[in-house]
């Protein structure tokens, strides 16, 4: 640049020549959305011959049978090349081998619409999960989707204090591996783990009133999956809080419930309990409610319970009966049949000897030689004389005389 001042201008020369020479060259300040580091002119410089030989990758995951690529890549970089600056190459993964694709043999490019090419098109079509890079030597920033200058959009940043953080707007993902990689977001989500298991080698804590959802959560002995648990030996808590649902069979002993009532149970009304009272279940309500046990068990009820203990039909030669109702309400009736009748008797008695039997059932006493009967009394045909008779007349057979 030829000098535009020299020693024998003035002042006000000198500053017009200088600000002739500001308007043609420009300041720093219209560098200003450009470039992010405009310091100083030197500064400027850099970072425009950074640009003018920008290296720029572009990475797609083939489909299976897929021929063309274009539009956004695996890292959301869109496809822009300039002609003759970008180099192909396919990562045959089933092979486990890497080629150089060479134009219109391997490859064609899209027509340049505003000189810059957005599409390759294979000849011979990918196998599913192949992978096509493209390295672009742009010359200027083209398809980038984070841009440059450390803190644009889609790049992460270290502070002075040795962390990191991004300055995505929309969400992050993080692939734990290079091929298949994910590359959209599930909706709903801002921050996503993907294409590998993740261990975490320490505690995990949650916010309070934030959740932890997952399809099922073990640790390796005991599972719940999809409300389920399994696999439990115990669990063990001062108070549980909530409704527990289900049933519950075990064959092994429930310990007691302590701190719970019975009118807690969910088909159980209790109120103004006292003593002696019972639980009485009623249809009409569906629940056991407390009751007098007097209310509850009447003597009706023991008198039906006592009825089926005496009328069955099991008895020998008894009848039992209930009476129900009328003046008689309450009482049970025996009824025995004779077992034997007076013939009944009569027919196994009968005379012997000295002893005789009417049809009607009395004995009677042979009387006979010296033998009579005196009122109730069988005694001897007797006489007490002070002597001998002459003769016996009448008498003579079976009479005693007793000379005293």
């Amino acid at each position: 640049m030829a000098r535009t001042v020299d020693r024998n201008q003035t002042l006000e020369e000198f500053r017009s020549t200088h600000n002739d020479l500001a308007n043609d060259v420009g300041t720093l300040a219209g560098l200003a959305g450009s470039i992010s580091n405009d310091n100083n002119l030197v500064d400027a410089i850099n970072e425009l011959e950074a640009k003018t030989f920008y290296f720029q990758t572009f990475e797609y995951v083939a489909t299976a049978g897929q021929t063309d690529f274009t539009g956004e890549d695996s890292n959301l970089n869109t496809l822009e090349l300039l002609p003759g600056r970008y180099q192909v190459f396919l990562n045959d993964v089933s092979a486990g081998t890497s080629k150089h694709l060479v134009e219109g043999t391997d490859y064609n490019p899209a027509t340049a619409v505003a000189g810059k090419w957005t599409k390759i098109t294979l000849q011979n079509a990918a196998a599913v999960n192949d992978i096509l890079t493209v390295y672009a030597f742009t010359g200027s920033v083209l398809g980038d989707a984070g841009g440059v200058g450390g803190a644009a959009g889609g790049h992460f940043v270290e502070t002075a204090a040795n962390t990191i953080y991004n300055v995505n707007t929309d969400g992050v993902i993080l692939n734990g591996s290079s091929t298949g990689r994910t590359v959209l977001l599930e909706s709903g989500y801002t921050i996503q783990l993907a294409n590998g298991n993740v261990f975490v080698e320490d505690n995990m804590t949650l916010a309070s009133g934030k959740t932890l959802t997952a399809p099922t959560l073990t640790d390796g002995t005991a599972s719940i999956t999809g409300g389920a648990g399994t696999g439990f030996s115990s669990i063990a808590a001062t108070t549980f809080t909530g409704a527990l649902s289900g049933n519950a069979t075990t064959s092994s002993t429930t310990a007691s419930i302590s701190g719970h009532s019975v009118g807690d149970l969910s088909d159980v009304t209790v109120a103004s309990v006292a003593n002696g009272q019972v639980l009485v279940y009623n249809d009409t309500s569906n629940k056991w409610e407390n009751s007098n046990a007097a209310a509850t068990y009447t003597d009706e009820d023991a008198q039906d319970a006592v009825e089926s203990m005496f009328t069955h039909s099991n008895h020998t030669n008894v009848t039992a009966t209930y009476i129900d109702n009328g003046a008689s309400d309450g009482e049970i009736r025996l009824v025995a049949a004779a077992t034997y009748a007076d013939s009944d008797v009569q027919s196994y008695l009968s005379g012997g000897d000295g002893l005789a039997m009417s049809g009607s059932g009395v004995f009677s006493v042979n009387t006979s030689k010296g033998i009579e009967i005196n009122s109730d009394s069988v005694e001897l045909d007797y006489e007490i004389v002070s002597s001998a008779p002459g003769s016996v007349g009448s008498t003579a057979e079976g009479h005693l005389w007793f000379v005293v």
